[in-house]
């Protein structure tokens, strides 16, 4: 074994561990969101359910703060519908610290009621969405087909 090839594998391994530490450290310093889409019930105390509700959750996964807006829903020809008569567990705007969520929901009949009045027929594509306090949109991965009547 010779000098030449040792420094050579410990320059490769070098290089290696300091694309590592400058990958890890833009992960930090950037903003980041995940959103998800989901229908369910709220239990109530006397174990009640209530109608069934869509639920859009915004979590910040990253290592900074994000402020976030109201989550809305991406419809079809690039509109945005903000819920109607939602409840949340915050106060929009809000601050998201790391490895926070936040919660927001809305009867899905009165989603439904809404879409419909607005045109909407059939199996409409929906995608949950929030903004940053840079305007910068964060999607949730998957788009549900909401059936309007």
């Amino acid at each position: 074994m010779d000098w030449a090839s040792i420094g050579i594998g410990a320059s490769i391994v070098g290089t290696l561990v300091g694309l590592y530490a400058l990958a890890k450290n833009r992960r930090r310093i950037k903003r980041q969101l995940a959103v998800k889409m989901s229908w369910g019930m709220l239990t109530f105390p006397n174990r009640d359910l209530s109608d069934p509700m869509v639920f859009v959750t915004v979590t910040n996964p990253g290592d900074r703060a994000v402020l976030v807006g109201v989550p809305y829903l991406k419809l079809p020809g690039n509109k945005k519908m903000f819920f109607p008569d939602y409840q949340s567990n915050v106060r929009f705007p809000y601050r998201l610290e790391e490895g926070e969520c936040c919660q927001i929901w809305a009867k899905e009949n009165d989603v439904k009621n809404t879409l419909r009045d607005n045109g909407y027929r059939g199996k409409v594509p929906i995608k949950a969405m929030v903004n940053d306090q840079t305007d910068r949109k964060y999607r949730a991965r998957k788009a549900y087909r909401m059936e309007i009547l």
